[in-house]
């Protein structure tokens, strides 16, 4: 049987490892107390293991987004407190 090469440095590297305190941390793997410094185990494993999904483009949405936001028109000084509701693109081409 192979092992399997280890891909993690030093103990503050690997996924089972928790900080606690200035230097000292927790191995979850083993239960005891480590040095971040010391040398990792056979049973590191690096802390983004698995990897990350592949997402789809933005390109691609399934409909339309619109974005709204009150309208910059004012009557008066004070704020109301019924404001419009301008699609971005509207907004946006008025400038």
């Amino acid at each position: 049987m192979k092992s399997m090469r280890c891909q993690t440095s030093c103990c503050s590297r690997c996924r089972h490892y928790t900080p606690e305190g200035r230097r000292g941390g927790h191995c979850s793997q083993l239960g005891v107390p480590v040095q971040g410094r010391w040398t990792a185990c056979s049973l590191s494993a690096p802390v983004f293991l698995t990897p990350m999904p592949e997402t789809s483009s933005v390109e691609l949405l399934p409909q339309p987004l619109e974005i709204y936001f009150p309208s910059p028109q004012m009557e008066t000084l004070e704020v109301s407190a019924r404001s419009e509701r301008v699609p971005l693109t509207v907004a946006l081409q008025s400038r």
